[in-house]
């Protein structure tokens, strides 16, 4: 058995609605490229629900979690468990898919000191000569539609 790592994961068939009370979500879930488990989350406050395809890969992907660090939320720590992993997946699969989107239209840019999660979209379509324009006043600047070229 391999080492598994965060790239070791696919989300297929990714779902999310917001609920009365949360996020709902669902998706399989890929591990080395088999489908080890599909998992769902009503957004109700209660536990996710896992439909295992291939228990090794699944007992895999436990054991895996078990050695990541504490997720904070809300000013408390509390331990990673596998529904918290890919919920976090299911997160970046979405911020990343709102970033294709506004690229499309849109020249969007990450300057220096801004934070992890800030964007900046200007009122421009991404052009190179722009791109130039934004690297000679902000050095450094990443301009993310070249992400997707």
């Amino acid at each position: 058995m391999t080492e598994l790592t965060k790239e070791s994961f696919k989300l297929e068939n990714v779902r999310s609605a917001e609920v009365r009370r949360g996020i709902a979500w669902s998706a399989d879930v890929l591990v080395d490229g088999k489908k080890a488990f599909t998992v769902s989350q009503d957004g109700q406050g209660g536990p996710g629900r896992f439909t295992v395809h291939d228990n090794g890969k699944y007992q895999q992907a436990l054991k895996f979690t078990e050695t990541l660090p504490p997720v904070k939320m809300n000013g408390y720590e509390m331990p990673c468990d596998l529904e918290m992993f890919i919920a976090g997946l299911i997160d970046d699969t979405e911020d990343e898919d709102t970033l294709k989107t506004k690229c499309r239209d849109k020249a969007v840019v990450k300057l220096p000191g801004d934070d992890s999660d800030t964007y900046r979209v200007l009122p421009l379509p991404y052009s190179k000569e722009l791109a130039g324009r934004v690297r000679e006043y902000f050095p450094g600047a990443e301009i993310i539609n070249e992400r997707y070229l």
